[in-house]
Order: structure tokens, then C-alpha cells, then sequence
């Protein structure tokens, strides 16, 4: 059943990992949800991962079958330290884990510059407590917390050898009973000097009678999963590598988490990473021979397993497949949770209530037409592998100056806008501040098209009369490439640059996402039924 040699699968969206037949294929999540950590309370599974400098960050995944996930919710709504209204890059929340003990619901993330951190609950979904400051220290990562059976807690974490210089060592302190705070220096779990560099990633299990430490080590893109072995938290630890690429497409594979189900089966989610599409969510088999765990596909029984391609679902109920939502049509109290913006955010960037059905933006700063470091970008990941977004703007109240569209972030930027070109309003395309096409266009409301396709190859276009498109060709295609370990997302902008006073708004409707749109002579619908270049004016107009 394990298609383990398949190199390649067309992602069209949406994507569905689960194929209906009692089998599903890898990735489960086709989206960048990196560096996961899962925990099954009662019938649910409940997943969290990285969100850098995103926010709101630590988003919360669930699902009852371990294959179809739905993104149900944010623990952290905000930073508890200053310094994150711009984006920074590489930094901010890193893999965080998530556990329950004594009815408590606790995430422990690092902020890789300032510390340790925690926030609790008493539910997955939430609400979340304020963050607090469990240790602080530069380049302390991946915490996760441990509850021994003789009441003791530890902290297992690793360190980012970009902030303390060091990639190949563990350490495990005792924590307050509480969990909020460490008793000691801790001491080091595990040296991997020599054999198993960039070890980062702690998990760290009781299972019968073993400590296990799942751990991942030699880097992202080549690296393999490590288990450590001991009966004593003080070791001396043995060491098995139980999860490695071999003859398999999917590269890593990186860390993640293991869990069980009421049946008694084990399974292992990790991440994988896509490039541009971000570090996606895998989902492999565990077997234990000899009280070891062997991860995925071992057909020469030598304890190292490969990831599965195709594989049959775990022994839980059965759900109809889903997949993640991407359309919003404005008519909650705030976007669609699919929406992060791009650094700590305020409620003086947007409004729903203002024109409803219309996602009203208000321009921000362009940094020097550097729009990686613009904080007011609102965005969702990539969640397949080809697909076409579409939404109108209208920039009635954008006046000279600003401009606003439609962006994919990534190591350079693309960006599609309507702004003023002296007397002429224009449609215009960059790839980060580099014009590549300028249209001129007629006033009225505009649809703005964004196409992926297969090997992150971005492409531009626009309508104003529902009839055909006009797809921008005037440059060669861009790839979009991933930037300080995130994947490239899709989304809006309003901006202004430096040293222009104009301020202003733009008025986006219905964001829809679809198949990667291959007949250019078909167009799409206005919102709420216009007719003409602009109708369904706001209020005031």
C-alpha cells in the first residue's frame, strides 16, 4: 500500500490528503505549520507549531483522525516583550510544545532572543493566559516540558547556534512544580558532537520503562529523526536513528511529535521541508520491536524506516476529508483565522464594520519599498501546490501616493497594485521594489488574479470587466524562494512609501481561491452583484 519510491504528486488545491478509501498520503497538511507538537485529549488531537514573528502566533490545528485537520484557534495573541511591531525575520516564536498535566493545558515556546516562555489553559481551544517567563537566555530553544511519575518536572531544550553558538547539545533542568519556573542550571542531556550535529527539537516520553528523547539532528534539508534511550533521566543514554530520507523524496525528515491512539497504535507527525511551500505535515507509521520505535517504512527490517508516500489511516473513526479554508468573504468580526499578519498587529489597519462585506485596509509604511520588513502585510500560507487567488479592490479612498494589491512574501517579494502614475491610475508589478509592468487602466473597481504553479512559479493578472483577464507576461516568471524558515504566503497589501504623507484606505471584497485558472477568456463575478465600474459605494461617497 506504501507507494515509498513515488518522487512526485501533482498538489492541486485544494489539496486532500485523505483519498476516501480508507487510505491517505503524505503531506497531511499541505501548508507551513513547522516544527509541530501533538497531543491527543480524549477523542481530539490537538497540533501547534512555530510562528516566528506572525501574529497572532501559535496556531492550533485539530483533528479526530490525525489526517484531516482543521485550524481551530491562536494561543498567543500577541508579544509579551516589545520590539515586534516590524517583522524580524528569523526570529520570534520557535518550536513550541504543547502538553497536559493535572487538568492543564500548557504551551512552552521560546522567543529565540528573550527566553523561555509559557501559556496555559484549560482547553486547547482556549482561551489562553498571558505568556510568562519561565527562563531567560539568548538561544534558548525548543523547550518541552516533562512530568515525572514521582511528581518531578524537567524542561528538555536545545540551542540556536545562530544567538549561543552552540548546535549539538541538550540540556534537561528541573522545574518548579508549577512548571513556571527552573530550579537549576540544568545539565547536558545529550552531546552530539561528531555524530549528530544541529540536534535540536526535544521530546521527551515515558513509556513503560524507558525515558525515550525524540530528537532531530544533521540540519533541515539532510538531517535524520534520533531517538535516545535510558531508565534513568541522568542517563547514560543509548542512541538508534529511527527515521531517515533514504531513496524517499521527502527530505529531513525534521522534528515532530509522537502520539497514540485509544486502540493502542502509534503514530509520529513531522514536518518536511517544501521550499517555497513551507515545512509541511507528515504522517508516519510506528512500530516498537525491542522496546525501540522504527518511524515508517522499514522493508529490510533494519530499524532505520523511510516516510511513506501512501498509507493506511489510523484506526480512529472515519471523517469525511477536508481541507484547511482559504476563501474569506469578510463577513465575520475579523478575518478568517487562515489570516496572520506579518508582525504584531493593531486594530487602527483594518475594519469590517466600515463598508460591510469589504475587508477595509488602511496603509502602513513600505520601509523603503522593502515589504519584507512591512508589518502591516495580512497573509495566509500556501495551501497547496498550484492554485489561482482572486479579489476585487476597490481604491476609491487611496488617493496619490499609496498603493495596495495583492503580495507573495518569500525571499524577494511579488506584488500586483493599483496606484496613481501622475495623472493615470495604474495597475503595477514588482518583484521586491523592481517594476516589471505598469498597465494603465480606467478607474472602477478592479480584480486582482495571483497564480502558483507547480514549482512556485508566480504569475499576475486583472480584470475590470468580468469578462477576460490580462495576465502580465512582461518579465520571466518569478520564483518565489523561502525566507529565514518560513515558506512564501499569499495575501494583501496597503501601503505608503516613506516620506509621503498621503495616508489612506483600499476596500478589498471576497478572497477566493481556487484551481490554478487556465482559461484566460473567463473572468469571475463582481461582489454582491455589481454591474457597474463601481457600484455599492461606501458610505459617504
Amino acid at each position: 500500500m506504501d507507494e515509498a519510491r513515488v518522487s512526485y504528486v501533482e498538489r492541486p488545491f485544494p489539496w486532500i490528503s485523505d483519498q476516501g478509501d480508507g487510505t491517505y498520503v503524505n503531506p497531511v497538511i499541505h501548508a507551513d505549520y513547522s516544527d509541530p507538537d501533538v497531543i491527543r485529549i480524549g477523542d481530539e488531537y490537538w497540533m501547534v507549531s512555530s510562528s516566528f514573528s506572525c501574529c497572532p502566533g501559535l496556531p492550533l490545528l485539530c483533528s479526530r483522525d490525525l489526517v484531516n485537520w482543521r485550524l481551530a484557534g491562536y494561543a498567543l495573541k500577541e508579544f509579551p516583550v516589545p520590539g515586534y511591531d516590524i517583522p524580524r525575520l528569523g526570529g520570534g516564536v520557535w518550536a513550541p510544545a504543547i502538553r497536559k498535566h493535572n487538568g492543564k493545558c500548557f504551551i512552552y515556546f521560546p522567543l529565540v532572543d528573550e527566553g523561555i516562555y509559557v501559556v496555559t489553559a484549560h482547553h486547547p481551544s482556549g482561551p489562553w493566559s498571558q505568556p510568562q517567563q519561565v527562563l531567560a537566555g539568548k538561544g534558548l530553544i525548543d523547550p518541552c516540558p516533562f512530568w515525572d511519575e514521582d511528581g518531578r518536572s524537567y524542561l528538555v531544550h536545545a540551542y540556536a547556534r545562530s544567538r549561543s553558538g552552540i548546535a549539538h547539545q541538550l540540556c534537561l533542568r528541573q522545574m518548579t512544580e508549577d512548571g513556571l519556573g527552573v530550579l537549576d542550571e540544568g545539565w547536558t542531556l545529550y552531546d552530539g558532537s561528531g555524530v549528530d550535529p544541529f540536534v535540536e527539537g526535544p521530546k521527551l516520553y515515558r513509556i513503560g520503562s524507558w525515558y525515550y528523547v525524540f530528537a532531530p539532528a544533521g540540519g533541515v534539508a539532510t538531517g535524520w529523526q534520533l531517538v535516545l534511550r535510558s531508565g534513568n533521566l541522568r542517563g547514560s543514554w543509548e542512541r538508534r536513528v529511527v527515521l531517515a530520507q533514504k531513496d524517499t523524496a521527502i527530505n529531513g525528515p525534521h522534528q515532530g511529535a509522537l502520539v497514540d491512539t485509544p486502540s493502542g497504535e502509534w503514530w509520529f507527525l513531522h514536518f518536511s521541508d517544501g521550499g517555497p511551500y513551507g515545512r509541511m505535515i507528515y504522517l508516519e507509521p510506528v512500530a516498537w520491536i525491542d522496546e525501540w520505535p522504527v518511524i515508517g517504512r522499514d522493508a529490510l527490517g533494519t530499524g532505520v524506516g523511510s516516510p511513506v508516500y501512501r498509507y493506511r489511516k489510523p484506526d480512529l473513526p472515519l471523517h469525511e476529508p477536508v481541507s484547511l479554508v482559504a476563501d474569506d468573504d469578510w463577513s465575520g468580526s475579523s478575518p478568517g483565522l487562515q489570516w496572520q499578519w506579518s508582525a504584531g498587529w493593531t486594530s487602527r489597519w483594518w475594519s469590517l464594520s466600515e463598508r460591510p462585506g469589504w475587508l477595509r485596509l488602511r496603509c502602513a509604511s513600505d520601509f523603503g519599498g522593502d515589504l519584507e520588513r512591512a508589518p502591516n502585510l495580512l497573509l495566509q500560507k500556501w495551501p497547496a501546490g498550484s492554485f489561482s487567488a482572486t479579489v476585487w479592490l476597490d481604491d476609491l479612498h487611496l488617493g496619490c501616493g499609496p498603493r495596495a494589491g495583492v503580495i507573495v512574501t518569500g525571499k524577494r517579494s511579488a506584488s500586483l497594485t493599483v496606484e496613481r502614475c501622475g495623472e493615470k491610475r495604474c495597475i503595477v508589478w514588482r518583484i521586491g521594489s523592481e517594476i516589471q509592468a505598469v498597465r494603465s487602466i480606467a478607474h472602477g473597481i478592479v480584480c486582482l488574479r495571483v497564480d502558483v504553479a507547480e514549482g512556485a512559479i508566480v504569475s499576475f493578472g486583472y480584470l475590470q470587466d468580468e469578462k477576460s483577464w490580462c495576465m502580465l507576461r512582461d518579465a520571466p516568471p518569478h520564483r518565489a524562494e523561502a525566507d529565514h524558515w518560513m515558506g512564501s504566503k499569499v495575501g494583501l497589501c496597503a501601503i505608503v512609501p516613506d516620506g509621503v504623507q498621503a495616508a489612506g484606505c483600499a476596500d478589498f471584497g471576497p478572497w477566493r481561491m481556487s484551481s490554478l485558472l487556465v482559461d484566460e477568456s473567463v473572468g469571475c463575478t463582481m461582489p454582491g452583484g455589481l454591474s457597474s465600474p463601481r457600484g455599492n459605494k461606501p458610505k459617504g461617497d
